[in-house]
C-alpha cells in the first residue's frame, strides 16, 4: 500500500463518502465481505477516482487504484475494530438503534405497516409504502417509516400516514406511534401536528454485530487484488494541450456529474408508449451515466442537452421518443444522492454527423464512435417496454465479476404502472453460458431500491446485476416481467 495513506485521517480526507463506510458498519445487517462489494467496490472505486481525476480529493492523487483500495478496504476493518470495542463496553441495554427496530416490530403487530431504509426518498416512500402489507394479510390501519436519506440522522424523522389521510385519523396514529415509542424508551418530539414528521432522538446508530456479522480480517489480512496500480491523476495534469484529440466523455454541471456511455446510431423506428414512432430523419440515442454527488434529492431538464453535429448544426432532443423509449423525463428529471443510468433519444437529418454534446446547454461532453444499431433495440412486452442504456463491470477479486446492466423502462398502455422484478433475468456470454440475476447484489445496487415499481408518467432507469466468472464477455440478456405471460424478451448489450 503506498505509503503516503498510512499517515492520512480517512474521516477528513473521504468526507462524505467516510460515512458510507461508518455508516454500514454501524448498521450491522451486512458482513465485512458484502461491505467491500457493495460500498467500496460497488461505489467508492467508482466515485473516488472520478473525484480524484477532477481534483476534489488532493491528497490521494497520484495513488494507484489497487493502493486506494487497500486502503479503503484497511478504513473498513479499523471500523470493524472499533465497532468490536464498541461493543464490548456495551452493559446489556439495548441500544437506540435496536429500541427502533423493536419499537417498529410492535407496531407491525398492532396493525401498522412499519418499515426502517424504506425507499430512496420521501416523495418515493410515500408512493410505495400502501404497496406494503401485514404478514396476516389483514387490512393495515396505518403506515410507518423512514426512508434512505433519514437513516443515520439524529434526530431521526419518520413519516406516518392512514389509508384515509385525514388530519383527524393522522391525528391519533401520531398519537400511538409516539406511545410505542416512548414505551421502548426512546425520545421522542412531536407537536401532535399530523402533518408534521415525528422526531426521534438517536444517540447512536450503532447496532450489535454477531455471528459472521462480527467475523473480519485481522490487520495486514485484506485480500489482495489483482489488477493494475497505475496512479490516478488530476485532470489538470493529465488534460492533453488543444491539439491533442483524446476524448473527455465525464464533465460536471451544475452540481451533477454526466457520462456518455454510448451512443448507438441509424435507428428508423422506436417503440413507443402509443406505438411505433418513425424519425424524419433517422434516431440517435445517447446513454448516459448521471451522478448525484449531493446528500439530498436534485433535478435537472433534458431539454437543455444539445447534440451538435459537424456542420454546427444543432439538435435538441426528441420528447415523445426519449420518454416513451428511455423513461428520461421533461421538463425536469429528478435524482437522490447516487448514480443512475439515463437516455436521451434525437432525430437527426440523414446528413448529420454528431460531433458532441453540450450537456446542460454549456458544458461539452465528447462522443464515443458510434454503434450501429442492427436488431431490437428495445425489448416489448405487453406491460413493459425496455431498453439497455450501459454496462459495467465491478471486479470481486478471486469471486468474480459483478456485471451491473442499466435498464429504461416504460410502461405500455392501458397499464399505469407496473412492478420491474429484480430476479428471473438471464445474461448470456459469447461462449454460450447463461448466468441468472443476482437478486440480492441487484437490490444492493439500486437506486431505487428493491421495489422497482415503474409507473407510465415517469418511467424508470435501473439496474440489474449478474454474478459471472472472470473472464466472461457479456452477449445479450434475457429480460423477464415485461409480460404478463411467463418467459423472457431477449436484446443485445450496448
Amino acid at each position: 500500500m503506498h505509503p503516503r495513506l498510512a499517515d492520512l485521517d480517512p474521516a477528513e480526507v473521504l468526507d462524505p463518502f467516510y460515512s458510507q463506510i461508518r455508516q454500514a458498519v454501524d448498521m450491522g445487517e451486512e458482513t465485512y465481505d458484502e461491505i467491500v462489494e457493495r460500498v467500496i467496490d460497488g461505489g467508492l472505486m467508482i466515485d473516488l477516482p472520478d473525484g480524484i481525476r477532477a481534483g476534489e480529493y488532493g491528497e490521494l492523487e497520484g495513488v494507484g487504484r489497487a493502493d486506494l483500495r487497500a486502503w479503503l478496504v484497511e478504513v473498513l476493518r479499523g471500523e470493524f475494530a472499533a465497532h468490536r470495542e464498541w461493543q464490548s463496553g456495551l452493559t446489556g441495554g439495548a441500544t437506540d438503534a435496536e429500541r427502533l427496530t423493536e419499537a417498529l416490530f410492535a407496531l407491525e403487530e398492532h396493525g401498522i405497516v412499519a418499515r426502517e431504509d424504506f425507499a430512496c426518498c420521501q416523495r418515493c416512500g410515500v408512493s410505495e409504502i400502501r404497496e406494503e402489507g401485514l404478514d396476516d394479510g389483514s387490512d393495515p390501519r396505518g403506515y410507518v417509516f423512514y426512508h434512505e436519506q433519514d437513516t443515520g440522522d439524529d434526530p431521526l424523522h419518520l413519516t406516518f400516514d392512514t389509508p384515509d389521510g385525514s388530519d383527524a385519523t393522522r391525528a391519533a396514529l401520531g398519537d400511538e406511534v409516539v406511545g410505542v415509542l416512548r414505551g421502548h424508551g426512546l425520545s421522542v418530539e412531536w407537536e401532535r401536528d399530523p402533518r408534521r414528521r415525528i422526531r426521534v432522538r438517536m444517540r447512536s446508530w450503532r447496532t450489535p454485530r454477531h455471528g459472521e456479522l462480527a467475523v473480519f480480517p485481522e490487520a495486514g489480512a485484506a485480500r489482495p487484488v489483482a489488477g493494475e496500480n497505475a496512479p490516478i491523476l488530476s485532470e489538470a495534469r493529465t488534460r492533453p494541450r488543444p491539439a491533442d484529440t483524446v476524448p473527455d466523455r465525464t464533465v460536471e454541471a451544475d452540481g451533477f456529474r454526466f457520462t456518455v456511455t454510448g451512443i448507438r446510431d441509424g435507428i428508423t423506428g422506436l417503440d413507443s408508449v402509443d406505438g411505433t414512432l418513425a424519425p424524419q430523419g433517422r434516431f440517435v440515442v445517447v446513454g448516459m451515466v448521471v451522478h448525484n454527488p449531493a446528500p439530498a434529492l436534485g433535478g435537472f431538464s433534458p431539454a437543455l442537452h444539445v447534440l451538435h453535429d459537424t456542420l454546427g448544426r444543432t439538435h435538441t432532443f426528441h420528447q415523445e421518443a426519449t420518454l416513451g423509449h428511455t423513461g428520461t423525463v421533461h421538463p425536469r428529471t429528478f435524482y437522490g444522492p447516487g448514480t443512475v443510468l439515463a437516455g436521451l433519444v434525437f432525430d437527426l437529418p440523414r446528413d448529420a454527423v454528431p460531433s458532441h454534446l453540450m450537456v446542460n446547454g454549456h458544458v461539452r461532453a465528447d462522443l464515443p464512435e458510434p454503434l450501429p444499431a442492427p436488431g431490437p433495440v428495445t425489448a416489448a412486452g405487453d406491460r413493459l417496454r425496455a431498453m439497455v442504456t450501459a454496462v459495467r463491470t465491478v471486479d470481486r477479486g478471486a469471486d468474480g465479476v459483478h456485471v451491473v446492466v442499466g435498464v429504461a423502462l416504460a410502461v405500455r398502455r392501458p397499464y399505469s404502472m407496473a412492478l420491474f422484478p429484480a430476479d428471473g433475468h438471464v445474461l448470456y456470454d459469447t461462449a454460450g453460458g447463461a448466468h441468472e440475476a443476482d437478486r440480492e447484489a441487484t437490490y444492493r445496487f439500486r437506486v431505487d431500491g428493491a421495489n422497482a415499481i415503474v409507473t407510465r408518467a415517469a418511467g424508470m432507469e435501473t439496474v440489474l446485476v449478474f454474478d459471472v466468472p472472470v473472464g466472461t464477455v457479456p452477449a445479450r440478456v434475457g429480460l423477464a416481467g415485461l409480460s404478463r405471460e411467463d418467459g423472457r424478451i431477449e436484446l443485445p448489450l450496448p
